[in-house]
């Protein structure tokens, strides 16, 4: 016993701990190129008319580890008029969620100017947990779905092509464990939904079987 306690002792040893090292010098930092950043970035969401709180646990600290991921944006054109609308992914509260917790989608109306058009859409859902979304023609009528992701039932909506969209069925299998975790979150989509979102191409819809 005393023999096998000792080999191991020095297996361990040997395999080191941490994260292993391929021994490669790092490269030197490139001097500064001296060229100007002209670049400037202004914050204009309110006066965009993008006013949404976005709720993601408490203000000062988050007590579960659910409060601690939050959601992101999809833009689309969701009504055909060739402007990109904006859907804005929202999360709660685990205690006492608001009630305004509820993921917005805002019409571009041009000029740098957005209405909050979710009730009008048929989006409004009561506070939920969102967590990304996803968009593409899934029945190919020529209009953009959208289907989101929630701690929970997930959501497909069936683009009406009016300016309204209409939930595709009551209720979506929920993602979670390691199918859910991947790269920015983003869920993944039943197969059959997948795999026709995959064969999509901007300005060609694919063919139906």
């Amino acid at each position: 016993m005393r023999a096998l306690l000792a080999l191991l002792l020095a297996a361990c040893a040997a395999w080191g701990q941490g994260i292993a090292s391929r021994g490669v010098k790092p490269q030197a930092r490139p001097k500064a190129s001296g060229l100007p950043w002209h670049a400037k970035f202004t914050n204009v969401a309110r006066e965009a008319g993008l006013i949404q709180v976005l709720h993601y646990g408490g203000e000062k600290q988050s007590d579960y580890v659910l409060e601690t991921s939050s959601g992101g944006a999809a833009i689309f054109d969701y009504d055909n008029d060739g402007l990109p609308d904006i859907f804005i992914i929202v999360g709660s509260k685990i205690e006492n969620p608001p009630p305004d917790a509820v993921s917005r989608l805002y019409r571009n109306l041009g000029g740098l100017k957005f209405e909050d058009v979710t009730k009008k859409a048929g989006l409004w859902r009561p506070p939920g947990w969102a967590q990304g979304a996803s968009i593409g023609d899934y029945n190919n009528d020529g209009c953009m779905d959208l289907f989101v992701t929630y701690w929970g039932d997930n959501a497909l909506y069936r683009n009406n092509c009016n300016g309204t969209a209409a939930q595709a069925a009551a209720k979506v299998p929920p993602v979670g464990g390691r199918r859910y975790v991947r790269r920015h979150r983003q869920g993944w989509l039943p197969r059959p939904l997948r795999l026709q979102l995959h064969r999509f191409r901007p300005g060609k819809h694919p063919k139906t079987r």
